[in-house]
């Protein structure tokens, strides 16, 4: 029986990824924050702390979460035939960080000298802006919706891009490093190569539901925000995977979780 393991298990993406592992013949373990992993064929680490709205910000705790954390974990599988597939964060390439960019930026370093001192098995994931069905509510597409429905007012900047990658590309995608990465340190970059504004995203999301959002224009909302944003998946292509859910198809997707009962 294959024995894996997941951190992070109840959050957005990680809910995702429990749903296609949990099959017969398959045991999948929930793990705690502390680091500590048990004896098992692959780890899926997807816990972090600092880039959701309502985490403080605070940079003790971020780097307790993400850099301390994840020491442990290496250490825990040093000696193993474990396989540990880490989840950073696309943020990490931009010009502007935050404490929580920097944190996983400093444990993709972290992780590329423990495989070469210690010899451990680690493949980095590293997608980009993730949606679907289940995204935080304060996320730019739940508001835009909430917003073409019921009429709230959102504050809004147009220039801003992402490399939209729906959820559920995101786990074929962590399932094929999986089976098919090398484990030497590399990292793949999840997303769809193309990168587009706010504004294309809001044209999209109003043509959907056919009605207008109520935006507020402003000049900024995040200080990292950026004109260039994209992910290069040509290594990850190269293992077989592409993106099958066009940003259409995602929109689609998630309206009927805000339509009125």
């Amino acid at each position: 029986m294959e024995l894996l393991a997941c951190s992070g298990s109840h959050g957005f993406l990680g809910q995702a990824l429990m749903k296609r592992l949990e099959l017969p013949g398959r045991e999948v373990l929930r793990l705690d924050r502390s680091g500590k992993v048990p004896k098992v064929d692959v780890v899926f680490d997807l816990a972090a702390y600092g880039n959701m709205a309502g985490h403080v910000g605070d940079p003790e705790l971020i780097y307790e979460a993400n850099l301390q954390r994840i020491v442990r974990t290496l250490k825990e599988i040093k000696g193993r035939k474990t396989k540990l597939i880490y989840m950073s964060t696309s943020s990490v390439t931009l010009p502007k960080q935050t404490f929580y960019s920097a944190s996983k930026k400093a444990a993709e370093e972290l992780i590329k000298l423990a495989v070469h001192e210690w010899g451990v098995r680690v493949a980095i994931a590293r997608p980009y802006t993730v949606v679907g069905r289940g995204e935080q509510s304060a996320h730019l597409l739940p508001v835009l919706i909430n917003s073409c429905i019921y009429g709230d007012e959102m504050p809004f900047v147009e220039r801003p891009v992402h490399d939209y990658i729906d959820v559920e590309d995101v786990v074929d995608a962590l399932v094929i490093i999986s089976k098919k990465a090398k484990f030497e340190g590399e990292v793949y970059e999840i997303g769809t190569g193309k990168q587009l504004t706010n504004r294309k995203v809001k044209e999209i999301v109003e043509k959907t539901l056919k009605a207008k959002a109520n935006v507020r224009i402003v000049k900024s909302v995040r200080k990292y925000d950026t004109t260039k944003w994209r992910a290069n998946p040509r290594k990850l292509m190269a293992l077989g995977w592409k993106p099958k859910r066009s940003i259409q198809e995602t929109i689609s997707s998630m309206i009927g979780d805000y339509l009125p009962m």
